[in-house]
């Protein structure tokens, strides 16, 4: 334990004293005032995860203070937060993996955030030396070079080696044929235009040949969306939100882009805080209401929200997502009995669903209480008005056609034995930012890549 605190103590320039073990697998870190520096995770004798809670408390929240400065000086006299160069954050980050994991990891990625980089280390196969995605590790790093956060992952894997595969230039063809890109919409600016997508449920082509689809996993079969019922809506909007906790408050929000209304309830963040609280025991859910009952209420909500529109939004299906998720970290399994649902409507127009403007509520089984209400505002009376395309959903098609290419990698195609296998992802090399189309405008033909953040070395 103090060859732990000792090599924690080299990435923090906080004072550590102690550790308490909390279980057989976290242990929790102090400084001097005996205050919560941070914690680890164990398992199997290996660590899975550290935190170092870097985030100092002043009264005056207008100013800015670079960690390691408020760490060497006693007076703090608004010190602006320094950036050092991404090399430094790389060599950091590097040092953080040899220090806290004897494996040979290598450095796939170094992503940068608007408050700090992501260092992303993977595990190579045998074979090729090719990165085996989450195999390794993430550490998070603040921009001023404070250590913040890392991540391991240990579990064991299998790579299947294909005995042929198709080369690169048959992937690309089998690509080509695909359409690649769809009408959207672009809302980020007023008044709202048509551009051009990507085709999402395309994502690459397997070593054999064939097409990949996201639609293909079992997870995400039969998602769609149901036309929604008529409903007769003689209740108020506040008497819907509020079910039977006639003394809930209504905490009600508007602006440019959106309205909101959320109950205001202990009893409701408590279970928020606690869903993320690892110490956290589940208390039983008292079920007054069905499912069918809470569809009805949110029925009834939308119905009174967005009044006329109502016909073109349709029900969000997801049947198999806690399947999907149940296979995650966060887990609703980890939490006991589910006391709420989510129930997303998704705006309709034309052909284009507008996922990003969905109307999302949750509502809680014991009360039938909308615990939470997001209305995000769409300019319907514009929709019929929109400039109609200048280029064809063709030429957008060859647009892309003519810059896709494919990386061979190896994805994980087995999420519960943890298998990998070779494919051939979309890739687009002339992308001045590393990542895939993001749209084309419908206009000018103009192309914007997905800004990933890549740091180049």
């Amino acid at each position: 334990m103090k060859d732990i605190l000792h090599k924690l103590q080299k990435f923090t320039k906080i004072p550590l004293t102690k550790m308490k073990i909390i279980d057989a697998e976290i242990m929790l870190f102090y400084d001097e005032e005996e205050n919560v520096a941070g914690e680890v995770h164990e398992q199997d004798g290996c660590i899975t995860c550290i935190n170092i809670y870097n985030e100092p408390f002043f009264e005056d929240e207008d100013e800015t203070y670079s960690n390691s400065e408020i760490i060497e000086t006693s007076d703090c006299q608004n010190y602006e937060t320094k950036e050092v160069p991404a090399e430094q954050i790389r060599a950091l980050a590097y040092e953080i993996i040899e220090t806290f994991d004897d494996r040979p990891l290598t450095l796939d990625a170094l992503v940068d955030f608007d408050a700090n980089y992501l260092a992303i280390f993977e595990a190579t196969d045998d074979r090729y030396g090719m990165a085996l995605p989450n195999s390794g590790a993430h550490v998070t790093i603040q921009k001023d070079g404070t250590f913040s956060s890392a991540s391991f992952f240990h579990d064991d894997y299998t790579v299947n080696y294909p005995e042929t595969w198709i080369l690169t230039e048959e992937a690309v063809e089998k690509l080509r044929q695909e359409q690649l890109i769809v009408l959207g919409l672009e809302t980020s600016n007023r008044p709202w235009s048509y551009n051009y997508v990507p085709n999402y449920n395309v994502f690459g082509v397997d070593v054999h040949g064939r097409i990949k689809y996201l639609s293909d996993f079992p997870e995400l079969q039969n998602i769609g969306y149901d036309e929604l019922p008529n409903v007769v809506v003689s209740e108020r909007l506040h008497t819907l939100i509020v079910g039977d906790d006639e003394q809930a408050m209504v905490e009600v929000f508007e602006d440019d882009h959106l309205q909101s209304w959320s109950i205001v309830q202990d009893d409701v963040i408590d279970e928020i805080i606690d869903n993320y609280n690892f110490l956290y025991v589940p208390e039983p859910v008292i079920y007054n209401y069905t499912k069918e009952q809470l569809y009805e209420r949110a029925f009834k909500a939308l119905r009174y929200v967005v009044g006329e529109e109502y016909g073109n939004y349709k029900l969000e299906r997801t049947p198999n997502t806690t399947a999907l998720l149940e296979k995650s970290l966060f887990s609703p399994s980890t939490w006991g009995e589910e006391s709420y649902i989510i129930i997303r409507f998704v705006y309709h127009f034309k052909d284009i669903q507008l996922h990003e403007h969905a109307v999302e509520m949750i509502i809680d089984f014991t009360y039938a209480r909308i615990l939470s209400l997001t209305v995000p505002k769409i300019p319907y009376a514009e929709l019929n008005k929109l400039t109609p395309p200048m280029i064809t959903i063709d030429e957008a098609n060859a647009l892309a056609r003519d810059r896709v290419n494919v990386q061979l990698t190896f994805e994980r195609t087995d999420l519960d034995e943890n298998v990998y296998e070779l494919a051939y992802m979309i890739d687009y090399p002339d992308s001045p930012t590393g990542g895939n189309i993001e749209s084309i405008d419908a206009v000018t033909g103009e192309i914007t890549y997905v800004d990933t953040g890549f740091v180049k070395f």
